[in-house]
């Protein structure tokens, strides 16, 4: 038969022309014959156009029904990616049909049609015998193409049929990590609702589905893996977590996510002894960091350098909350240890002693809880000690000086103390400078704005008497 003859049926069976396609095959056309470039046959073309009766038609008069084109993509390949469900239907019913046949890049059937979300050609594709597992040359199964692409319902039906969950592809991503990297939260949804899922199962860089939700800005992923017990501070071999790559990400609304969880540690160090904080690059993810962590919990992070550097502030702190409640800096307060409560009467500044040292008790939300002289602390966790020990609790000491869980004891020296006083009364008379300007310029607009009003019931009062005079005098 001519080469004319053979392009005439390619033609024939692109444009689904049964009629012709029957005539030249009983002409003596090649039924297998494929084209020089491409090597595709026409079952190739009619399966790939989705030409059901030409596809009969075809395979009735001995067309090899595994036989691939270039990229070693078979008729059933070809349909099951178009998503030509009565193609594949015929094909499936075709003598020898290999369900399970690769292409070139070792996708089968099944994984294109679960990546191009086609469930009918999946269900008769397991249904003939298709390997649920079987993977591609990326180690990448069914269940990963489905996850890629987001389909929830081959997802779920993939998984029923006995889909491993979580199988690893060759870089050691799983569904799960696949699913939280395009950010499809239904589909994270989906697969978690397997009791075999390992939430916290790393790629071979130790990158967790958690720390990609956090990479790539899903907080509705992060949300749905912390549901289902996903370690919040788990970290890669270099030490980062969760938080450390959605905070350096500048990802706002995953840090949130995460900072919500029960167990979250935000002073977790890399190994380069950096923080969530000292690795945030903007100012809104800094905020939610440092009141996630208090000031006496980074005060137990700190060195000893950076506390000296930190005490400033802090009695700033305290002496600015006893000008706020209308009292000098030297008032005392309760003090709260392990739940039980005193209160300590004698002042910091006592003249009958000498003081050489006093304290400020901070809690987590940076309120000032009491400020104490040694001598008064000292008494207070004494006390804390011996009602512990009747009640057969333990009361820990994890730092030099008085610290009890949550709760810290700062000393200070009255230098430091003094040094602050001044620099916080400069700084009120600043305020109090600035606020008098303020005043005094609003009373200056407050009048000017007055004398407009008055000038301005003037001006009308006039208008008037001038309109009043005209009409008085056109009735004399």
């Amino acid at each position: 038969m001519s080469h004319y003859t053979n392009m005439s049926l390619v033609n024939a069976v692109k444009n689904g022309n049964v009629n012709t396609v029957k005539k030249l095959l009983n002409n003596g056309a090649n039924v297998n014959q494929a084209d020089n470039e491409n090597g595709i046959t026409p079952l190739l073309t009619a399966s790939r156009n989705g030409h059901t009766e030409v596809v009969k038609l075809l395979l009735n008069k001995g067309a090899d029904v595994n036989k691939a084109g270039m990229f070693g993509r078979t008729p059933l390949w070809n349909a099951s990616g178009e998503g030509h469900t009565k193609v594949v239907k015929v094909l499936l019913g075709a003598r020898g049909i290999d369900v399970n046949k690769v292409d070139n890049y070792g996708q089968t059937p099944l994984i294109i049609a679960s990546y191009e979300g086609h469930m009918d050609i999946v269900k008769l594709l397991l249904a003939k015998g298709a390997d649920i597992n079987q993977v591609d040359e990326d180690g990448e199964s069914a269940l990963h193409a489905a996850s890629d692409a987001g389909h929830d319902d081959i997802v779920k039906f993939l998984m029923a049929k006995g889909a491993d969950v979580n199988k690893a592809d060759n870089e050691g991503r799983t569904h799960l990590w696949i699913a939280t990297r395009n950010g499809h939260v239904s589909t994270v949804r989906e697969l978690l609702k397997s009791k075999n899922v390992q939430v916290d199962k790393a790629d071979k860089k130790g990158w967790t589905p958690l720390m990609i939700a956090s990479q790539f800005g899903s907080p509705l992923c992060a949300r749905a893996l912390l549901k289902a017990g996903a370690n919040v501070n788990k970290t890669k071999p270099d030490g980062v977590t969760a938080l450390h790559v959605a905070s350096f990400n500048d990802k706002v609304d995953v840090v949130k996510e995460l900072l919500a969880a029960k167990d979250i540690d935000p002073f977790k160090k890399n190994e380069d002894g950096k923080t969530a904080l000292d690795d945030a690059k903007s100012d809104a993810v800094k905020k939610l960091l440092r009141k996630a962590m208090g000031i006496t919990t980074r005060w137990r992070n700190m060195n000893a350098n950076q506390r000296n550097a930190f005490k400033p502030m802090l009695l700033k702190r305290m002496i600015a909350k006893g000008f706020k409640n209308g009292k000098n800096a030297t008032f005392t307060e309760p003090i709260i240890y392990a739940n039980y409560s005193y209160r300590t009467l004698k002042p910091v500044n006592n003249k009958n002693k000498k003081i050489t040292s006093f304290g400020l008790v901070i809690d987590d939300k940076n309120n000032v809880k009491s400020i104490l002289d040694l001598e008064g602390a000292t008494r207070a966790m004494r006390n804390v000690r011996e009602r512990a020990i009747r009640e057969n609790k333990t009361v820990k000491q994890p730092l030099p000086g008085i610290i009890f869980e949550n709760w810290s004891l700062v000393n200070f020296t009255p230098e430091e103390y003094f040094n602050a006083m001044k620099d916080l009364m400069k700084l009120s008379a600043v305020a109090k400078s600035a606020r008098t300007r303020k005043n005094l310029e609003s009373g200056r607009m407050n009048r000017i704005e007055a004398n407009q009003r008055k000038t301005g019931r003037i001006a009308n009062l006039r208008s008037t008497i001038r309109k009043s005079r005209r009409e008085l005098n056109n009735l004399m």
